[in-house]
């Protein structure tokens, strides 16, 4: 719990979000709930995933669940595709990080 000592202000959402996860992953429930309950209390939200790609030269930005690109169906359609291909290759998530850390303003 060292790191959450170090604490200064909202950039420290990512850490609890990392710490949070890797009690997560040992099935540390409660460890998992307080750091959640902490962040609750210091008004720290996880912060939206963004990534961006440059394809000839214009800068496309894509941030989780986004809705408002101009070809956000054929992008999805794509991801949906390379989805079962991973599926395909034996890729599987790790769906317990994820339990629990969907806000309602990515939903």
């Amino acid at each position: 719990n060292k790191l959450l000592e170090m604490e200064r202000g909202n950039s420290m959402a990512g850490y609890h979000v990392l710490l949070s996860n890797i009690y997560a992953e040992e099935g540390n429930w409660e460890y998992v709930d307080r750091v959640r309950k902490r962040m609750q209390e210091k008004g720290l939200t996880k912060e939206v995933g963004c990534s961006w790609i440059d394809i000839g030269g214009y800068v496309n930005c894509f941030a989780s669940r986004d809705r408002k690109h101009l070809q956000c169906d054929q992008i999805y359609e794509i991801l949906g595709e390379l989805g079962i291909k991973m599926t395909d290759a034996g890729y599987r998530p790790c769906l317990n990080l994820q339990k629990g850390w969907i806000s309602e303003s990515e939903e």
